[in-house]
């Protein structure tokens, strides 16, 4: 095939390509740590800097047969899911994950706390993409002009694609550098989690999506 670039763009990019800065991230915190629609989930949302969409991962069966192997699809697993976080002085959002896994495990006492018997300190998350026009019109601003002026309001945004995951909890509350030479710079730290699994949701807010089967 002869090269192209106005193909390249009308068939590969016509939307003009994901971009990975365009994500949030909502993590459901117990109730037992704070959580349940508070100030922390809503900084969290908005401190969140990086992550990733999950992965899709199958095992393989290989079964031996007159010295060859034939290849059958085996069980699915779920890698770990990972996030950094920026830390602002109230250190409210690194407090709750600190919360989180001491609850599950007492630092000093060895003990999982009565609140979180049960699988109780299991929850829920999302990871969200959004267009670069912010909605499905490829627009995230209404400019509305009169006697008054130009005055400019945002629009709804829906995500065109969402990842929401099931039965999760931390592993893992990274360490935090402090370093005198570490100037012009915030803090960060990272949370890892496990989880049972994710689902993908439909779009709402792309003008073609991609069922998915089964869901």
């Amino acid at each position: 095939m002869a090269f192209n670039v106005s193909n390249f763009l009308q068939g590969g990019l016509s939307q003009g390509g994901a971009r990975p800065t365009l994500f949030d991230v909502n993590i459901d915190i117990p109730a037992a740590v704070g959580g349940n629609g508070t100030n922390i989930e809503r900084k969290l949302n908005l401190t969140c800097s990086a992550t990733s969409i999950p992965a899709a991962s199958l095992g393989m069966i290989e079964v031996p047969y007159f010295g060859r192997k034939i290849k059958l699809v085996g069980d699915r697993t779920f890698d770990n899911w990972s996030v950094t976080i920026m830390n602002d002085e109230d250190f409210l959002v690194r407090d709750a994950f600190e919360a989180w896994s001491n609850l599950m495990n007492n630092i000093v006492a060895n003990q999982t706390d009565g609140s979180f018997i049960a699988n109780q300190y299991k929850s829920t998350a999302q990871v969200s993409q959004y267009a670069k026009g912010g909605n499905a019109s490829g627009s995230g601003i209404n400019i509305n002009t009169g006697a008054a002026g130009v005055n400019l309001s945002s629009t709804s945004s829906p995500p065109i694609k969402q990842y929401q995951f099931f039965g999760m909890f931390p592993l893992s509350v990274s360490e935090m550098n402090v370093d005198w030479n570490s100037t012009d710079s915030l803090q960060t730290f990272n949370v890892t989690f496990a989880y049972d699994y994710w689902i993908p949701l439909p779009g709402q807010g792309a003008s073609v999506g991609v069922a998915v089967a089964g869901l």
